[in-house]
């Protein structure tokens, strides 16, 4: 008779505990937004991208973020940079503009498409682009380097320090906002990528004008390095409200903000809190339940308004481990979660416990 009673509790207790972890649809699940990360295997026809929209209205996502410029080339018509070649290599019609074509049908659809830029990264290896017009090709003496001169590969990047580096990416910004004029444009990796690079000599020739220019205050590279970040987004917030557009300015970036700030000279906080960058997609440095909690916490006291998504990677973690961090994320009071996978399972399990807005 015992057994049989702590056999009937443990049932009881699993149903109480399934109910709490994806239980749904009685009417008091808490909806959330839930977005997705594109890539560009997605925008090379009209068809891959009428499925990638077909998958958002299964799945309620209703946020979802496109590849406009990604290894510095173009995922839509531009002057500045060269036609992706995934397009090229996936016989996409010249004419046909993949960010033109889904931003028109997002709206359609009550689906937010958000573009994004990617300025620095230049190739993931350096079996770099045979394309004359890649900027690995016209520009090798942007890209980045450590203290000794060695060429940084993997990836290969611009250096942010480099004055021409920050005007080509402002010239990239006002492009794709004049032409698309959407709703939000997301910097991607706009970091450097570790202290020991960022050494390139030109770099290094702005680092002294700019010394110069500050001889009031004591000031080292680190301080240089940091200072670029924050007015090249101090410009594309004045170059917004010059253009007159409502464009918000999204920043992904890692949730470890210590590290962030003086590994990669990010300092998003302030960007945030300062208005210059309108909402935060926060990706967890670590993915486990003490990060989630720390990190989020953080977060949720430091953020003006609570501006941040958070973010996971669905496929790198065991799919029970994903369920239990995404079940904790849902236990705080955010307002939406990212993800970067069309996984059918994964989507399923993310809208029963409450991420995705019903249609």
């Amino acid at each position: 008779m015992k057994k049989k009673l702590w056999k009937l509790f443990f049932i009881a207790m699993l149903l109480v505990h399934f109910s709490a972890l994806v239980g749904a649809t009685n009417g008091s699940t808490e909806y959330r937004g839930l977005a997705l990360v594109a890539d560009r295997f997605d925008l090379v026809s009209e068809q891959s991208i009428d499925q990638l929209l077909g998958l958002c209205i299964r799945y309620r996502i209703d946020t979802l973020y496109v590849p406009a410029v990604e290894f510095l080339e173009a995922l839509y018509s531009s002057d500045l940079l060269p036609r992706s070649q995934v397009l090229l290599n996936n016989a996409t019609p010249l004419e046909f503009d993949p960010l033109a074509y889904i931003l028109q049908k997002g709206k359609t659809f009550g689906i937010l498409v958000v573009p994004t830029v990617d300025f620095f990264t230049v190739w993931p290896s350096e079996d770099t682009p045979v394309n004359p017009r890649h900027v690995s090709n016209t520009k090798p003496s942007w890209m980045s380097r450590d203290g000794m001169g060695q060429l940084l590969t993997s990836p290969m990047v611009l250096d942010p320090g480099v004055a021409e580096v920050q005007a080509f990416c402002i010239s990239l910004f006002k492009e794709v906002l004049t032409r698309y004029t959407p709703s939000a444009l997301a910097l991607k990796n706009f970091a450097y990528p570790s202290p020991q690079y960022g050494f390139n000599p030109l770099a290094m020739k702005s680092f002294e004008s700019w010394k110069r220019q500050n001889f009031a205050s004591v000031t080292n590279f680190d301080d240089f390095r940091s200072w670029v970040l924050d007015d090249l987004v101090a410009r594309f917030s004045q170059m917004r409200a010059g253009l007159g557009v409502q464009t918000s300015l999204v920043l992904f970036h890692s949730s470890d903000f210590p590290a962030a700030s003086t590994s990669h000279f990010q300092n998003w906080l302030s960007w945030v809190n300062g208005n210059k960058v309108q909402l935060l997609v926060s990706w967890y440095a670590y993915a486990d339940l003490a990060t989630v909690n720390h990190d989020t916490r953080f977060q949720l006291e430091s953020v003006a308004g609570s501006r941040f998504w958070p973010a996971l990677r669905p496929l790198e973690l065991v799919p029970s481990q994903f369920r239990l961090i995404a079940a904790k994320v849902h236990e705080f009071p955010v307002s939406g979660l990212v993800v970067d996978t069309k996984d059918a399972a994964t989507l399923e399990f993310l809208n029963a416990i409450g991420f995705g807005i019903p249609r």
